[in-house]
C-alpha cells in the first residue's frame, strides 16, 4: 500500500512539474497552444464542423485536449528522466 501511495504522489510531482514547464517555458507554451489551434480551425466550423463556433480563443475542447496531452506525455517523459538517473547502472 505504502508503495502505491509514493507512486501516485510521484505522478501528481511529475504532472505539477510539467504544468510548471509548459507555463514557464514559452515557446514549448506557444508551440500547444499553435497546434491546438491548428486542430480547432480542422474540426471547428471551417472544417469538419465537430465543434461549434462559440468558443473564446484557447478555450475550445481541441486545445484543452491538446493541452492535456501535452501535460501528460512531458510527465511521462520527466518521469523516464528520473528513473533513468536514479537507477542508473
Amino acid at each position: 500500500m505504502r508503495n502505491v501511495l509514493i507512486k501516485i504522489f510521484a505522478g501528481l510531482i511529475y504532472l505539477f512539474l510539467a504544468m510548471l514547464l509548459i507555463r514557464y517555458i514559452t515557446p514549448l507554451n506557444s508551440m500547444i497552444l499553435t497546434f491546438g489551434s491548428w486542430l480547432f480551425f480542422k474540426i471547428g466550423p471551417g472544417g469538419l464542423e465537430w465543434v461549434g463556433s462559440d468558443y473564446l480563443w484557447a478555450e475550445d475542447p481541441a486545445t484543452t485536449v491538446v493541452t492535456i496531452l501535452a501535460v501528460v506525455v512531458i510527465a511521462w517523459l520527466l518521469s523516464l528522466a528520473a528513473r533513468s538517473l536514479i537507477f542508473r547502472k
